[in-house]
């Protein structure tokens, strides 16, 4: 009688699970769905190419030395989790192979960056004349 019982409870939980599988694989199956019609959605207003595909395309890949002064200056302050003096940034510019003639006679352009980075809020200024990126 108690192993009955005990049976019963059993087969009573096991189809309790069951049920409880059989809802959680059609909730799943209903989010796959509605996540792969945003992503369909998104995709349509994709500033890079703005057609319905789900093939990626590939951007457009800019070389570092190509890049543009105020790119390249981020990508470096970055690098660093504390303030740097602009001579440091240039230098770390050079070590990428960032060209010496883009940073202007006595680096003047990369002064003229970092100041237009500095009112943008992009980057702060600390002591002296040290700079960190703001993250």
């Amino acid at each position: 009688m108690e192993k009955e019982q005990e049976m019963e409870t059993f087969q009573t939980a096991v189809r309790d699970l069951e049920k409880r599988l059989t809802d959680n694989e059609s909730e799943i199956q209903r989010l796959m769905t509605q996540l792969q019609e945003w992503s369909r959605k998104a995709h349509a207003h994709c500033p890079a190419c703005g057609v319905r595909s789900v093939k990626s395309r590939s951007h457009k890949r800019i070389e570092f030395p190509d890049m543009p002064l105020t790119d390249a200056a981020m990508m470096c302050l970055v690098e660093y989790d504390y303030p740097i003096s602009p001579r440091t940034l240039r230098l770390k510019l050079e070590e990428r192979g960032y060209p010496k003639h883009k940073l202007g006679r006595y680096a003047n352009r990369l002064h003229t960056v970092i100041w237009r980075l500095i009112e943008s809020g992009r980057i702060r200024r600390e002591e002296g004349d040290e700079i960190i990126a703001i993250q």
